[in-house]
C-alpha cells in the first residue's frame, strides 16, 4: 500500500473528536471558520509537537544528496495552445526570473517532490520560505500555512542533525526563517480576504492575524500573507509571449518554454507585492 504523504499524516493526527478539518480541505470550511467562532482542530503547541514527531520518523526524515540546493529554474511546460500545463509552476518561474539573484525555485527540503516553492536569501542569517498559490488553487490559506510549517520543521531537523548525517552537512544554517504565503489577488478574493465589503475584509483579516499570531509565536517564526496584482489573463499573455521567444518539445511531447528575462513582468517584482496580513 502506498504510504500517505506528510500532509495526510498530519491530518490523521488531529483530534478525532473535532470535525472541522474542512478548514484545510475545502473552501466552504475556510469560509465557515471566518464567519463562525469554531474550534480549531489543534492547539499551536500540539501542532508543533505532532509535526515534529512525524517528521523525525525514519521514513519521513529529510533525505537525498541535494537538500536545500539553491537553483534558478526558468523552464515550464505548456499545452499546445500555449497555456501553462501547471499554472503554479509557470508563475513560480516568472517570479524567480523577475527577481533574479536572491530568488530560488523549488528548493529541495525532504527529497522527492517535497520542496519549498520559492526561497529568498535576504542576508547571510535570514531566509524566506515562500508557499505559492495560483489564481484557482483549491488549497485554503490555512492549508498553505500548514505546508509552510511542515517545511520549517523539516529544515530545523536538518540543521539540528548536521553533525550526524552526511547529506545534511552542506545545508546552510539561517538563524531567521520567515514564512510567506504568496498568491494573486484573485486567490484571496476567493477566500474572502480582499474585495469584500471593506468591513468584512477587515474582520476576516483580523481573525486570520489572530490565528497567525498564535502559531508564529509557538513556532518561533514570522508568517505573512502577500498578494500579487496580476490578473490571470495578463499572466497568460506573458506565457504566450515567452512561448514565442523560446520553446522546445519536451519528453511528454508538450512544449517547454524557457524564460530568458526578455519579457518584463513588473507586477511580479518583490517591491510590488502587497502585504495583506502578518503575525506580529
Amino acid at each position: 500500500m502506498k504510504n500517505k504523504d506528510i500532509m495526510e499524516q498530519i491530518f490523521d493526527r488531529f483530534d478525532p473528536t473535532i470535525k472541522n478539518y474542512s478548514l484545510f480541505r475545502k473552501k466552504k470550511g475556510w469560509l465557515n471558520y471566518l464567519r463562525e467562532d469554531i474550534e480549531l482542530p489543534f492547539k499551536p503547541e500540539d501542532l508543533k509537537t505532532l509535526i515534529f514527531e512525524l517528521l523525525v520518523k525514519k521514513e519521513n526524515r529529510p533525505r537525498g544528496k541535494r537538500l536545500f540546493r539553491l537553483r534558478q529554474r526558468y523552464e515550464f511546460t505548456t499545452n499546445p495552445d500555449r497555456k501553462p500545463f501547471r499554472p503554479e509552476e509557470a508563475l513560480e518561474r516568472f517570479i524567480v526570473v523577475s527577481n533574479k539573484d536572491d530568488f530560488f525555485g523549488q528548493v529541495p527540503i525532504r527529497g522527492g517532490k517535497e520542496s519549498i516553492d520559492i526561497g529568498i536569501k535576504e542576508v547571510d542569517a535570514k531566509f524566506i520560505f515562500v508557499e505559492l498559490k495560483s489564481w484557482k488553487s483549491g488549497d485554503s490559506p490555512s492549508y498553505a500555512v500548514l505546508e509552510s510549517l511542515k517545511n520549517l520543521i523539516l529544515y530545523r531537523i536538518i540543521c539540528e542533525n548536521k553533525d550526524t548525517c552526511s547529506s545534511y552537512a552542506t545545508v546552510p544554517i539561517f538563524n531567521d526563517i520567515e514564512l510567506v504565503i504568496l498568491a494573486p489577488e484573485a486567490y484571496y478574493q476567493t477566500y474572502r480576504l480582499t474585495s469584500q465589503p471593506e468591513h468584512e475584509s477587515r474582520n476576516n483579516q483580523a481573525k486570520v492575524q489572530e490565528l497567525l499570531n498564535g502559531i508564529a509565536h509557538v513556532f518561533g517564526t514570522k508568517i505573512s500573507l502577500m498578494s500579487l496584482h496580476l490578473s490571470e489573463n495578463k499572466f497568460l499573455t506573458y506565457c504566450k509571449q515567452a512561448f514565442d521567444v523560446r520553446n522546445r518539445i519536451g519528453p511528454k511531447r508538450l512544449p517547454v518554454v524557457t524564460l530568458d528575462g526578455s519579457i518584463s513582468t513588473p507586477e511580479l517584482k518583490r517591491d510590488q507585492w502587497q502585504l495583506l496580513v502578518n503575525s506580529s
